[in-house]
């Protein structure tokens, strides 16, 4: 069996992603300070549509159900309990992250439920249960049901008598549901408001790790060869496909997380999985940056915590470290970019300080 430990690609894929996270997130924060101007395939899409950075954290989902698929015994015989332990701790985590500015500044209307660690907890729960309960034939149909129960929904008039358009942020029955049921506690609040890691749009995500599992099990059972890698992009190219032609009917929306988006993102995901396993495990190469990709995929929870609490407080300061930069041209440019490198840079030496000491956290 090729265990999860000699994918050494799977480890620099859940590194790319990570630093994909932290550079979108960094990004998204710039631009609300207005700092200075963000490249746009930094920035998610402001609803319809699809740009690199929209694909990072749908790939890191993937990727977890792909880990869960090459140690499927482990999965399996993994005692309920600390399934649940493990997804509660990831939750709270991830509360504690989504609610940094309201700790400074407590506001009961302001404080959000949901977020990135939370519904990484929720999909963990949920994958964690169908592999210990159910055979691969009832996965599978439990991808398409989910997807296409969700696209169901999508379409559904909203009690409020709103007219329904997925085009528009806020008017569809799963932003509608987010309202009532989070109470108004989501990332847009008001009358129209939405939450990207909402209640609803959390099944599409579970799909989305639940076809990184299925990878996981075909690549468990096999040693690494260049057919595989074909195969996998083979696999990604038909959800690439299916998920371009059903945008034609349900568009792409990253906010919503609809099927046409989890159909593209998986598919993308596989494809570049497939080229970095070919590389990596087929012909033993390590390319450039492999190394300080693969720091953070040994830590990516640890990562990402690291990320949120240095630019947490970079921002406290309007992104400016010091006042090295004032009177320049580009002053403010200047600082904002030196404040990535401070939190990329931050965040690799501890991860790579605790790889070298064979340090890998686990919540």
């Amino acid at each position: 069996m090729v265990g999860a430990q000699r994918l050494a690609s799977l480890d620099v894929m859940r590194g790319f992603a990570v630093v994909g996270m932290i550079i979108v997130n960094w990004a998204a924060t710039v631009a609300n300070h207005h700092v200075s101007v963000v490249p746009w395939p930094l920035l998610h899409a402001e609803w319809t549509g699809l740009t690199p950075a929209d694909l990072v954290f749908p790939a890191f989902v993937v990727l977890m159900g792909v880990s869960l698929g090459l140690n499927y015994d482990a999965s399996v015989k993994q005692p309920f309990r600390r399934v649940l332990v493990r997804s509660s701790r990831l939750f709270a985590v991830g509360l504690v992250l989504s609610n940094l500015y309201w700790l400074r500044d407590p506001d009961p209307d302001t404080f959000r439920i949901l977020g990135v660690l939370q519904r990484l907890a929720l999909v963990y729960l949920a994958t964690a249960l169908l592999i210990r309960h159910s055979s691969s034939r009832f996965q599978i149909v439990m991808i398409a049901t989910l997807l296409v129960g969700y696209w169901a929904a999508l379409l559904a008039p909203l009690p409020s008598g709103v007219p329904r358009d997925i085009t528009v942020p806020g008017a569809n029955f799963v932003s509608w549901f987010d309202r009532v049921t989070l109470s108004g506690h989501i990332y847009v609040p008001g009358p129209s408001g939405y939450d990207p890691e909402g209640v609803l749009s959390t099944f599409p995500a579970v799909a989305l790790c639940m076809i990184g599992v299925m990878a996981g099990l075909w690549l468990c059972k096999r040693t690494p060869s260049a057919g595989i890698s074909f195969r996998l992009a083979i696999s990604g190219a038909l959800f690439l496909a299916v998920g371009v032609v059903w945008s034609g009917a349900l568009p792409i929306v990253k906010n919503l997380w609809t099927s046409s988006y989890a159909m593209v993102s998986a598919g993308l995901t596989l494809l570049i999985l497939a080229s970095a396993y070919w590389l990596v495990d087929v012909l033993g190469r390590r390319p450039i940056g492999t190394e300080f990709f693969r720091s953070f995929g040994l830590n990516a929870i640890a990562a990402y915590v690291l990320h949120a609490l240095i630019l947490t407080a970079l921002s406290a300061g309007r992104l400016y470290v010091g006042r090295a930069f004032d009177g320049l041209v580009g002053g403010a440019t200047l600082a904002s970019l030196f404040s990535l490198a401070v939190v990329l840079g931050v965040t690799w030496f501890i991860v790579a300080w605790l790889r070298q000491r064979q340090v890998f956290l686990r919540i």
